[in-house]
């Protein structure tokens, strides 16, 4: 997230799901806004995952879709 530099009061961070976090933040880069997510997991025994999305040219629908949106992500070990 730090490569991003996002403004702060835009990140939002959910719960989403028994053991997943999503981080969620708009990046402005010249004209274009980006929807940036992150989602995060770990089992507590030293392994973690992290998986990136990110989306452009996003709709007013679709950004506040996004923004309010990943709460259930899933992680599963099999």
């Amino acid at each position: 997230m730090s490569r991003f530099a996002p403004n702060l009061d835009s990140v939002q961070i959910l719960k989403a799901g028994d053991n997943a976090w999503v981080v969620l933040f708009p990046v402005e880069a010249a004209s274009v806004t980006q929807l940036q997510a992150y989602v995060l997991s770990g089992n507590g025994k030293g392994h973690c995952l992290e998986v990136h999305v990110s989306r452009t040219n996003a709709s007013d629908a679709q950004r506040q879709q996004w923004l309010s949106g990943f709460r259930r992500v899933a992680v599963r070990s099999e």
